[in-house]
């Protein structure tokens, strides 16, 4: 009986790493949780909202747009205009390390214009930011 007691906690002791139960590293957003983050945002800036936006950004994203979105209230008129009826589809979600993911992105505008982009997301204090945006490329016209 005393075999089996501990062969019963080594098995949990092995099992516990192996689910990352019991792990205090916060792994990235899955898919779905990358999209609900992205479309948060995507919403914000159709709705102008920049202290919303400002909630979602961190790390370089933050230190890049925080003057602009903090002290230029025509910017939001601006991000309306731009963003209006804007889209996004997600074209590739990749896990970069436990805490951060890479999630390409393109941006239909006026369903004329393709922006492709690529998020850096991150957790931060237990919740997912973007920490980083980058464009690769502009397609006029859906032409790719």
């Amino acid at each position: 009986m005393r075999q089996f007691c501990s062969l019963v906690a080594l098995l949990i002791v092995m099992i516990l790493p192996i689910t990352g139960e019991g792990s205090s590293t916060k792994k990235v957003a899955e898919m779905h949780q990358a999209e609900g983050l992205l479309n948060e945002y995507f919403n914000m800036l159709e709705g102008g909202n920049m202290p919303g936006i400002l909630n979602l950004l961190t790390g370089p994203m933050l230190k890049t747009n925080e003057n602009v979105l903090r002290n230029n209230q025509g910017y939001a008129a601006f991000l309306r205009n731009r963003y209006r009826h804007s889209s996004f589809i997600i074209t590739k979600y990749e896990l970069i390390e436990a805490s951060r993911a890479m999630v390409d992105v393109v941006i239909i505008l006026n369903t004329q214009e393709e922006i492709r982009t690529r998020f850096i997301l991150a957790v931060e204090g237990g919740n997912l930011r973007i920490y980083a945006e980058e464009e690769i490329s502009t397609v006029e016209g859906n032409n790719q």
